[in-house]
């Protein structure tokens, strides 16, 4: 027989929790801030580092060099495009590590590497979009960039496309984005406090900042129905499946039927085996005495023996 009937209900919890968000990206900043702190100098340090050196040479490029001077900053430009997207990536992954309980290391900055394509197509996509939604009175711009600003941590954790990406973002959104324009709001106004602090404070800003819009990404991916995301075939093989999601989402987990025992009554209580074999015993035991002890009979004269 099946369990309880509200064992069988689906519990569908909020996309996510700011609070719950904040809280954890705070607790990972205090526990991991050293190594996030080196992490992120590494990742400071390296782009100013490219963008000097592009500089000092281009200032070996002689003046009348007008065509090497031109293939020489587009060159460049398309070098620091590709530092770029591996570093933010690589933060990404940084985020996502401490938020599985990892050590942030240097080295995951460049552990998402193969990606780097996948995150410039994509993050043209994504511009693409944005610019054809500010176009179109503003709103429709807001609105992409709340629904599709994850995509990003899909191309990182989960190694899809640009397009399925943007998709897999847009889907994962639904049901949530005022609360992430809320957040977005909240993340500026925490920047400008971090910013009257001397800019010491951006700091330990970024990072709670940075690790509680993973922790979003997580949350909202763990909140989304893995049939929502049908049609995104990356993601087939990189989610739970339905009958998961439903078991782990259920209100009260369904118990196995088990009946009660029956409490025999006093009238119909059983003996044990021992003594109704020792009643036995005696009954017949006492029919035999009174048997041998009865007189016995002789036939009167006239009837038959």
């Amino acid at each position: 027989m099946q369990g309880p009937i509200q064992g069988n209900v689906v519990f569908k919890p909020e996309k996510f929790s700011i609070e719950s968000a904040f809280s954890i990206g705070w607790a990972h900043t205090k526990r991991q801030f050293v190594p996030l702190l080196l992490v992120m100098a590494v990742s400071w340090v390296i782009p100013m580092a490219f963008a000097f050196v592009s500089f000092l040479f281009a200032l070996l490029i002689p003046k009348d060099q007008a065509v090497i001077k031109l293939l020489y900053s587009f060159v460049a430009g398309i070098l620091s495009l590709a530092v770029n997207a591996i570093l933010e990536l690589g933060m990404i992954n940084v985020y996502l590590r401490v938020l599985d309980g990892d050590e942030a290391k240097i080295s995951d900055l460049f552990s998402a590497t193969k990606q780097m394509f996948t995150y410039v197509m994509g993050n043209f996509c994504f511009n693409f979009l944005l610019f054809w939604g500010y176009l179109c009175f503003i709103v429709p711009g807001v609105i992409v960039s709340i629904a599709v600003q994850f995509y990003s941590y899909f191309i990182v954790d989960k190694e899809i496309g640009p397009i399925e990406s943007i998709r897999a973002s847009w889907i994962a959104s639904r049901g949530a984005r005022l609360n992430i324009f809320l957040m977005v709001v909240l993340f500026h106004v925490l920047r400008s406090f971090g910013t009257l602090m001397f800019f010491i404070g951006l700091i330990p800003v970024n990072m709670v900042i940075s690790l509680a819009t993973a922790e979003i990404y997580r949350q909202l991916l763990r909140n989304t129905e893995p049939n929502d995301f049908e049609g995104i075939e990356g993601l087939r093989f990189a989610l739970p499946t339905q009958e998961e999601f439903e078991e782990s989402h259920r209100l009260v987990k369904p118990q196995p039927y088990t009946q009660a025992p029956v409490q025999p009554s006093a009238s119909t209580q059983v003996q044990p085996p021992s003594e109704l074999s020792v009643q036995a015993l005696e009954t017949d035991s006492s029919s035999s005495s009174s048997e041998s002890d009865s007189p016995s009979t002789a036939p009167q004269p006239g009837e038959m023996p």
